[in-house]
């Protein structure tokens, strides 16, 4: 079982890096090494077969295949989508992660990821667009919510990209608040005004505001009542007052 085990994954293996590897193009070198791996499968499984009978010299040849199908999978983690890159490497994140896309289109997590990267890289338009692909079946839409609104500061009018902010604000808790600036602060730093679009925002989201009473109010529209008849009665002196 093991060892079924092991040449199952060689040739598994070989077969998702070709299939990776053609994600935006035909790349017959890759298949060609698909291929390979029945061949090396095959190679494994008849030595050990002929050596059944001196067990050290069959058992050196499952470690041996264990060891391939160990590197091969390194290999292809190396090669995943779903991958954690450092920031410092979101110009190699982002070709990654839209290869896995075009297989995984509705993905959160890679539309999620790939919106972050983009963003680090000053692409705010495609950044929102994946992030906000990424809210209807993501664990934590709340954040993806608010960087796609962030990065609409850059691009959308300014009163539809404050509504959006004020929106995904409002659903934030302090500590949300406290964490998700600190995530802003780290991705996108002082570029592009970002930063301080959002802390305007915030300025004027908190600033006091002086609510009147309804005395006050009824006083104002009495005045400007009185003012608009005094300025028919200027323009037309037999203008007749209303009772």
């Amino acid at each position: 079982t093991g060892g079924h085990a092991v040449y199952g994954g060689i040739v598994g293996a070989l077969y998702s890096r070709a299939v990776y590897a053609n994600a935006f193009g035909d790349d017959p070198g890759a298949r060609r090494s698909a291929l390979v791996g029945i061949p090396i499968a095959a190679l494994f499984h008849g030595t050990y077969n002929a050596l059944t009978a001196f067990l050290p010299a069959a058992i050196l040849v499952k470690l041996i295949g264990l060891a391939v199908a160990i590197a091969l999978y390194r290999e292809l983690v190396e090669l995943s989508p779903y991958r954690t890159y450092p920031l410092s490497m979101a110009s190699v994140a982002i070709p990654s992660i839209r290869r896995g896309l075009v297989f995984n289109p509705k993905s959160p997590l890679l539309n999620r990821n790939l919106g972050i990267y983009l963003m680090h890289q000053s692409d705010y338009r495609s950044a929102a667009t994946h992030l906000r692909a990424s809210v209807p079946r993501s664990r934590d839409p709340r954040r993806a919510r608010f960087l796609a609104a962030c990065s609409e500061l850059t691009f959308l009018p300014g009163p539809q990209a404050r509504r959006g902010l004020r929106i995904a604000w409002a659903r934030l808790g302090d500590s949300q608040r406290t964490t998700y600036m600190r995530q802003l602060k780290e991705l996108v730093g002082d570029r592009d005004g970002v930063m301080e679009r959002v802390r305007e925002f915030q300025q004027a989201a908190f600033r006091p505001r002086r609510y009147k009473s309804t005395r006050e109010i009824a006083r104002e529209q009495k005045i400007k009542r009185i003012e608009r008849r005094r300025a028919r009665s200027a323009v037309d002196p037999e203008c007749k007052r209303r009772p």
